[in-house]
């Protein structure tokens, strides 16, 4: 985890939340912090409200799996993964649940991908007010998740889009 003067982990150093829970559902620890800066930050109302048991951020079939993938809050969509607390082999009983979490653009990940791809990337709402025309664009245009919409930008330049789903199950294009 983190504290106010920790830089943390190269683990914990790619998170922007971090929270744990007990098998009751009580909260025994919620951090967060400012990836960019490096500063505590208050945990989020928005976040707060999804750790209860209740959600299906901690559903798990088995003491093995894991729930993953974007969660919509005001302040942006974050990538989120959350674990049963178990023994070290994956066995049982689970004695309570870890939540991870980042923005995509957090601590120069999109930027790392944009490398390695050597494709500009950007993520958007498509519910955001002022959406820029090519996304509008897209998101006009029927799709299933994980479907590619392509584009030509000019001349030399092409436009992918996707739409992916949330951890809800509810389709959200990015």
């Amino acid at each position: 985890m983190f504290g106010k003067d920790s830089t943390g982990t190269p683990t914990t150093r790619r998170f922007s939340f971090v929270a744990l829970m007990d098998a009751s559902g009580h909260i025994l620890a919620s951090r967060s912090r400012n990836v960019a800066t490096n500063t505590v930050v208050d945990f989020p109302e928005s976040l707060r409200v999804h750790l209860s048991l209740t959600d299906p951020l901690f559903r798990y079939a088995a003491t093995t799996n894991r729930v993953s993938g974007v969660l919509l809050l005001p302040e942006g969509p974050l990538l989120v993964v959350s674990r049963p607390v178990v023994k070290t082999n994956g066995e049982g009983p689970i004695r309570g649940f870890l939540l991870t979490a980042r923005y995509p653009e957090s601590g120069g990940n999109l930027r790392a991908l944009e490398k390695t791809t050597n494709f500009s990337l950007s993520v958007r709402r498509f519910d955001e007010e002022r959406l820029p025309d090519d996304f509008r664009e897209a998101c006009s245009n029927p799709s299933t998740a994980g479907a590619t919409y392509v584009r030509p930008m000019n001349e030399k330049l092409l436009g992918g889009y996707t739409m992916l789903n949330d951890i809800y199950g509810n389709i959200r294009k990015l």
